[in-house]
């Protein structure tokens, strides 16, 4: 599955990426999933943005012991800018294998 924008062969929308093998997606037992944002996004280590409030979103809900399926949702649920196309809900890339509803955190 690749959730997103399209992006370069190679990057994301390839069978298997340098990411998705060094993730051993090549390994179908597992569900798995890599994300990022499509193109470059502005960060600032000392200012929050809409980027890192959207992982953090992510993160707290993932940290509740819930799935990343849930997550997103939450994060999305978060946002305030769904028109800009550079927004993170609409730059938003997720790529992976299985079922993004068996993904949570894990201590193993």
């Amino acid at each position: 599955m690749v959730i997103g924008q399209p992006g370069y062969i190679g990057l994301f929308d390839g069978p298997h990426s340098d990411m998705s093998l060094a993730l051993r997606m090549d390994d179908t037992s597992r569900s798995r999933v890599y994300q990022g944002w499509y193109d470059k996004v502005w960060t600032n280590f000392l200012w929050q943005n809409e980027f890192s409030a959207f992982s953090q979103d992510e993160w707290y809900i993932l940290g509740q012991g819930e799935n990343l399926a849930q997550a997103i949702t939450y994060a999305i649920s978060q946002q305030t800018e769904f028109d800009d196309p550079n927004a993170p809900v609409n730059t938003y890339r997720l790529k992976g294998q299985g079922f993004f509803t068996d993904i949570r955190l894990s201590g193993n």
